[in-house]
């Protein structure tokens, strides 16, 4: 039974992954790289300087 019920879970696995094109599990080692590599901080601190313009102009 418990082996049918993962074979089931990873059939659904394969077939979201399938549909949607990514894994969430592929999805969080990419957010693993992109930490790491420190890109999120330079994307952070350039959508603060945007949005600090933006209020300026306002």
């Amino acid at each position: 039974m418990a082996e049918r019920n993962a074979q089931q879970t990873q059939a659904a696995r394969d077939e979201l992954r399938r549909v949607v094109g990514f894994s969430v599990a592929d999805e969080i080692g990419k957010l693993d790289q992109l930490k790491s590599a420190g890109s999120l901080v330079r994307l952070r601190r350039r959508v603060r300087d945007v949005q600090a313009q933006r209020s300026e102009q306002e």
